[in-house]
């Protein structure tokens, strides 16, 4: 795999040039959406850096199909470290028995000119929304810059805000959605996936160790995605995003960890100081963390970082 990644909305496409929408995808003759546009004037006053993505509808495309896998017993990282097949709307054809796989249907791709496809714009103006501020401010150079986990909390939390903020002015919500919620019950969502990933993570190693078999960890990893079903099956209702795993396994672990990880301490942050939207946007565009051992990822020195820039555009 390529070291860029191209990074979609709460999951993301791949890390391939052939995932970047092509010139024969766009119709010249449509224009982008009213809704889009009115959206993406509103988080640029914000402090969104403009981008390319969205002027134009593709003319072809339904969405972006992959197939993404790992071993029954294997839990990567992130999605980076995910094998992947490319796949269409029927699927793929990859050994189950074999691999866990998460067949995901990609509505949007954050290239910096991509289009707006078929799945994007028939799905409910408030994800459609979610995405599209999660897309652009994933192509700001400042959080490009950053290690891809934590460039996907800071993309989450800062496109459900600012679909928040937007709401409370244009009422776009359909009915029954509360935008303001969102961001408290993704970090609820990510509490319970984090633990989660430590409890499987550590299961596999005893396997590795040779103090579990291969059977009775198969069996202790059924019962815990069963557990964990159960408890996001729980939380509030949420309207932008799934609650739970979209694939229950290995590949779908991996995959929302990977936006999960760091998002609880950017949430506690945001929500200790409740700057106001272009404040945070300010905040994060300024964070700068060097990545030369493990311990400069750490939630709590990343919370520090984000504190002290806070407090010191509040002192400006």
């Amino acid at each position: 795999m390529q070291r860029r990644v191209w990074v979609v909305v709460a999951l993301l496409c791949g890390n391939l040039a052939d995932c970047t929408p092509r010139t024969a995808e766009l119709s010249h003759q449509s224009v982008a959406h009213p809704a889009i546009t009115d959206f993406q004037a509103y988080i640029r006053a914000a402090g969104f850096a403009p981008t390319g993505n969205f002027r134009r509808r593709a003319s072809n495309r339904q969405a972006y199909y992959r197939c993404y896998y790992t071993g029954k017993l294997e839990l990567p990282r992130s999605y980076a470290e995910l094998r992947f097949v490319e796949a269409n709307e029927q699927g793929c054809k990859l050994d189950t028995e074999r691999y866990d796989v998460f067949f995901y249907r990609i509505e949007a791709v954050a290239s910096g000119d991509a289009p707006i496809t078929k799945a994007l714009e028939e799905t409910t103006p408030e994800r459609m929304l979610m995405v599209v501020a999660h897309e652009d401010f994933h192509n700001d150079p400042h959080v490009e810059s950053l290690p891809a986990e934590l460039a996907e909390a800071a993309a989450t939390l800062t496109g459900l805000l600012a679909l928040a903020h937007y709401d409370k002015d244009r009422r776009i919500a359909s009915p029954g959605c509360s935008l303001e919620s969102e961001a408290e019950i993704f970090y609820r969502k990510s509490l319970l996936v984090n633990q989660l990933y430590e409890d499987l993570r550590s299961l596999y190693e005893q396997v590795a160790s040779g103090q579990l078999t291969r059977a009775v960890a198969l069996e202790h990893k059924r019962l815990r995605f069963e557990r964990f079903q159960r408890d996001c099956a729980a939380l509030p209702r949420a309207c932008t995003f799934n609650p739970c795993l979209a694939a229950p396994n290995n590949a779908g672990l991996a995959f929302e960890v990977t936006y999960t990880r760091f998002y609880p301490a950017l949430f506690e942050a945001y929500r200790q100081w409740r700057p106001p939207l272009a404040v945070w946007v300010q905040a994060l565009r300024q964070l700068s963390v060097p990545t030369d051992t493990e311990s400069d990822l750490l939630p709590h020195t990343l919370g520090e970082r984000l504190a002290r820039l806070l407090s010191s555009i509040n002192d400006r």
